[in-house]
């Protein structure tokens, strides 16, 4: 294990990683410091802040494989559809934000795919 170190390669990612990460995330949506609000709490709408410690070893394998640019459509319907039936409110905040950023990633590649814009003679 020290060799792999030493070697620079990463080691795996952990339960405990997974769930630094994402306290990150919300901690700094708390402090303003993202423009994004997917961790924190919204009374008015009923959302919990989301708690780390609720994540999960299937938690951690969907994002790995979102990071990964691995995550089908079918896989990621089965994970909703898993956390919706057993009311896990940590992996549906997880999925949410999941979502949204698939979401951008699909909106910015149909831009990327548009013509450029003509430039109007002056």
């Amino acid at each position: 294990m020290e060799k792999e170190k030493m070697r620079g390669e990463k080691p795996e990612k952990s339960l405990e990683w997974f769930r630094e990460e994402m306290r990150q995330i919300r901690d700094e949506e708390k402090q303003g410091l993202r423009k994004t609000a997917h961790f924190t709490e919204h009374k008015s709408l009923g959302v919990p802040e989301l708690d780390p410690e609720q994540l999960t070893e299937r938690d951690l394998a969907i994002w790995q494989k979102y990071e990964a640019g691995m995550l089908t459509t079918e896989e990621f319907k089965e994970y909703r559809k898993y956390n919706n039936e057993r009311d896990l409110k940590a992996s549906d905040t997880l999925a949410q934000y999941i979502a949204n950023k698939m979401q951008i990633a699909e909106l910015e590649a149909a831009v990327a795919k548009l013509p450029p814009k003509k430039q109007e003679d002056k």
